[in-house]
Protein backbone atom coordinates (compact mmCIF):
# COMPACT_ATOMS: atom_id res chain seq x y z
CA UNK A 1 0.00 0.00 0.00
CA UNK A 2 3.22 2.29 0.96
CA UNK A 3 4.24 1.76 -2.86
CA UNK A 4 1.14 2.64 -4.28
CA UNK A 5 0.93 5.67 -2.27
CA UNK A 6 3.78 7.10 -3.74
CA UNK A 7 3.32 6.28 -6.88
CA UNK A 8 0.52 8.23 -6.31
CA UNK A 9 1.94 11.16 -5.03
CA UNK A 10 4.76 10.79 -7.82
CA UNK A 11 1.44 11.29 -10.39
CA UNK A 12 0.14 14.03 -8.93
CA UNK A 13 3.22 15.87 -9.06
CA UNK A 14 3.77 14.45 -12.75
CA UNK A 15 0.60 16.13 -13.48
CA UNK A 16 2.06 19.67 -11.86
CA UNK A 17 5.49 19.09 -13.45
CA UNK A 18 3.43 18.36 -17.28
CA UNK A 19 0.81 21.68 -16.22
CA UNK A 20 3.23 24.26 -15.26
CA UNK A 21 5.18 24.30 -18.82
CA UNK A 22 1.74 24.33 -20.78
CA UNK A 23 0.91 27.49 -18.83
CA UNK A 24 4.45 29.01 -18.85
CA UNK A 25 6.13 28.35 -21.91
CA UNK A 26 5.53 29.36 -25.44
CA UNK A 27 4.92 26.30 -28.28
CA UNK A 28 4.95 28.66 -31.14
CA UNK A 29 9.37 28.61 -31.19
CA UNK A 30 9.47 24.85 -31.03
CA UNK A 31 6.42 24.52 -32.92
CA UNK A 32 8.07 26.79 -35.90
CA UNK A 33 11.85 24.94 -35.69
CA UNK A 34 10.43 21.22 -36.09
CA UNK A 35 9.10 22.55 -39.25
CA UNK A 36 12.74 23.23 -40.26
CA UNK A 37 14.30 19.77 -38.73
CA UNK A 38 12.78 17.32 -36.76
CA UNK A 39 14.94 17.07 -33.12
CA UNK A 40 14.20 15.49 -29.62
CA UNK A 41 14.31 18.63 -27.99
CA UNK A 42 11.86 20.29 -29.86
CA UNK A 43 9.57 17.36 -30.23
CA UNK A 44 9.98 16.85 -26.66
CA UNK A 45 9.16 21.01 -26.26
CA UNK A 46 6.12 20.97 -28.18
CA UNK A 47 4.85 17.65 -26.72
CA UNK A 48 4.91 19.26 -23.06
CA UNK A 49 4.21 23.13 -24.26
CA UNK A 50 1.61 22.72 -27.30
CA UNK A 51 -1.63 23.28 -25.69
CA UNK A 52 -3.53 20.18 -27.64
CA UNK A 53 -0.66 17.51 -26.36
CA UNK A 54 0.01 18.93 -23.14
CA UNK A 55 -3.77 18.69 -22.49
CA UNK A 56 -3.92 14.84 -23.76
CA UNK A 57 -0.82 14.07 -21.13
CA UNK A 58 -2.54 15.41 -18.50
CA UNK A 59 -6.04 13.82 -19.19
CA UNK A 60 -4.52 10.51 -19.89
CA UNK A 61 -2.67 11.79 -15.94
CA UNK A 62 -5.36 12.79 -14.37
CA UNK A 63 -7.12 9.32 -15.63
CA UNK A 64 -4.58 7.28 -14.13
CA UNK A 65 -5.31 9.25 -10.67
CA UNK A 66 -8.70 8.46 -10.80
CA UNK A 67 -8.11 5.19 -11.15
CA UNK A 68 -5.57 4.65 -8.50
CA UNK A 69 -7.67 6.57 -6.27
CA UNK A 70 -10.06 4.15 -6.81
CA UNK A 71 -8.21 1.11 -6.69
CA UNK A 72 -6.67 2.22 -3.00
CA UNK A 73 -10.37 3.22 -1.82
CA UNK A 74 -11.48 -0.11 -2.61
CA UNK A 75 -8.23 -1.55 -1.05
CA UNK A 76 -9.27 0.35 2.08
CA UNK A 77 -13.04 -1.00 1.99
CA UNK A 78 -12.11 -4.23 1.72
CA UNK A 79 -9.71 -3.86 4.93
CA UNK A 80 -6.82 -5.59 2.94
CA UNK A 81 -8.24 -8.68 2.35
CA UNK A 82 -6.83 -9.82 -0.77
CA UNK A 83 -3.00 -9.22 -0.95
CA UNK A 84 -2.43 -11.93 -3.69
CA UNK A 85 -0.87 -11.63 -7.22
CA UNK A 86 -4.39 -11.48 -9.14
CA UNK A 87 -5.39 -8.27 -7.10
CA UNK A 88 -2.28 -6.76 -8.74
CA UNK A 89 -3.51 -7.40 -11.55
CA UNK A 90 -6.51 -5.87 -11.16
CA UNK A 91 -5.02 -2.93 -9.69
CA UNK A 92 -3.12 -2.93 -12.88
CA UNK A 93 -6.21 -3.12 -15.47
CA UNK A 94 -7.94 -0.86 -13.47
CA UNK A 95 -4.97 2.03 -14.14
CA UNK A 96 -4.91 0.83 -17.42
CA UNK A 97 -8.36 1.53 -18.34
CA UNK A 98 -8.95 4.47 -16.03
CA UNK A 99 -6.08 6.09 -18.91
CA UNK A 100 -7.85 4.52 -22.11
CA UNK A 101 -11.04 5.76 -20.95
CA UNK A 102 -9.95 9.64 -20.10
CA UNK A 103 -7.98 9.04 -23.44
CA UNK A 104 -11.53 9.06 -25.24
CA UNK A 105 -13.05 12.37 -23.26
CA UNK A 106 -10.03 14.05 -24.26
CA UNK A 107 -10.76 12.92 -27.80
CA UNK A 108 -14.69 13.70 -27.19
CA UNK A 109 -13.30 17.43 -25.97
CA UNK A 110 -11.06 17.70 -28.82
CA UNK A 111 -13.69 16.64 -31.77
CA UNK A 112 -16.29 19.07 -29.90
CA UNK A 113 -13.76 21.82 -29.99
CA UNK A 114 -12.56 21.78 -33.42
CA UNK A 115 -16.64 21.14 -34.63
CA UNK A 116 -16.91 24.63 -33.03
CA UNK A 117 -14.39 26.64 -33.68
CA UNK A 118 -12.10 26.58 -37.31
CA UNK A 119 -8.42 27.25 -35.12
CA UNK A 120 -9.35 27.10 -31.60
CA UNK A 121 -5.59 26.69 -30.28
CA UNK A 122 -4.40 28.68 -32.59
CA UNK A 123 -3.49 31.90 -29.44
CA UNK A 124 -4.46 30.24 -26.04
CA UNK A 125 -3.66 32.28 -23.14
CA UNK A 126 -2.81 31.20 -20.07
CA UNK A 127 -6.48 31.61 -18.38
CA UNK A 128 -7.73 29.75 -21.12
CA UNK A 129 -5.04 26.67 -20.77
CA UNK A 130 -5.80 26.82 -17.40
CA UNK A 131 -9.92 26.25 -17.68
CA UNK A 132 -8.89 23.89 -20.18
CA UNK A 133 -6.76 21.96 -18.90
CA UNK A 134 -8.65 21.77 -15.40
CA UNK A 135 -11.92 21.11 -17.13
CA UNK A 136 -10.60 17.98 -18.69
CA UNK A 137 -8.43 16.73 -16.11
CA UNK A 138 -11.44 16.70 -13.86
CA UNK A 139 -13.49 14.90 -15.92
CA UNK A 140 -10.85 12.33 -16.54
CA UNK A 141 -10.37 11.69 -13.13
CA UNK A 142 -13.98 11.49 -12.53
CA UNK A 143 -14.15 8.43 -15.39
CA UNK A 144 -10.92 7.18 -14.50
CA UNK A 145 -12.58 6.81 -10.83
CA UNK A 146 -16.05 5.84 -11.50
CA UNK A 147 -16.10 3.77 -14.84
CA UNK A 148 -19.49 3.87 -14.63
CA UNK A 149 -20.02 7.76 -15.58
CA UNK A 150 -17.89 6.86 -18.49
CA UNK A 151 -20.80 4.77 -19.27
CA UNK A 152 -22.71 7.04 -19.20
CA UNK A 153 -21.18 9.65 -21.12
CA UNK A 154 -20.32 7.52 -24.04
CA UNK A 155 -24.17 6.39 -24.17
CA UNK A 156 -25.06 9.98 -24.30
CA UNK A 157 -22.85 10.90 -26.91
CA UNK A 158 -23.99 7.23 -28.47
CA UNK A 159 -28.01 8.32 -27.98
CA UNK A 160 -27.26 11.41 -30.39
CA UNK A 161 -26.04 9.64 -33.31
CA UNK A 162 -28.99 8.75 -35.77
CA UNK A 163 -29.29 4.55 -35.96
CA UNK A 164 -29.14 3.30 -39.41
CA UNK A 165 -32.36 1.53 -40.44
CA UNK A 166 -32.03 -2.15 -42.22
CA UNK A 167 -34.05 -2.28 -45.68
CA UNK A 168 -33.64 -5.18 -45.96
CA UNK A 169 -36.01 -6.28 -43.21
Amino acid sequence: MVTKSLIGIASVFLWLVVFLPGLTISSMPYRAALQQSITFENLFMTLLTYTVTNVAILCCIAGMIGAMTRDMYERVTERRADKSSARAKKSAGLVIAGVLRSFLIYILFLSGVYLATNAPFENTTPQQYVRVAGLISVFAFLVGYDPKLFTKIVDSFASTVPQSRDKRS
